[in-house]
């Protein structure tokens, strides 16, 4: 809660869940990030800012970048992308997904947010120990 990391040169490999989790206002900034199978690639939620350069997301599940809120008293998340490839995803895994209120910019352009269940992916594709 309310941390400030920096993070670069980390290879994460068939991670269950969210490679990269950043929440309750806290805020990192990572580059030269290597993801090789992972639930998500890299999450933002509740307040929280992640600034990701450099990086290769693959093979992930249910989505390279999320951001949302999972306790509304901390607020929306936002994360900031450059030189992000998201490559080999499952085909139901999608490259970004923005909760309403929340912000994904990937190499500048803006990913449209939308109405999105966190209750229900957490009891779903983000529940705790895998799937």
């Amino acid at each position: 809660s309310g941390s400030q990391v920096a993070a670069s040169q980390i290879d994460f490999s068939e991670i269950s869940d969210k490679a990269l989790s950043v929440g309750e206002r806290s805020e990192m900034t990572a580059r030269n990030i290597t993801v090789s199978g992972a639930g998500t690639g890299a999450a933002a939620k509740d307040g929280s800012l992640l600034v990701l350069t450099d990086a290769q997301i693959n093979r992930v599940q249910f989505a390279g970048l999320t951001a949302y809120i999972k306790k509304a008293e901390h607020g929306a998340a936002e994360i900031i992308a450059q030189k992000v490839t998201i490559a080999d995803a499952d085909d139901s895994a999608e490259p970004a997904i923005a909760q309403l209120g929340s912000r994904i910019t990937l190499d500048g352009v803006a990913i449209k947010p939308r109405d999105l269940d966190v209750d229900a992916l957490y009891e779903t594709v983000m529940r705790k120990g895998g799937k």
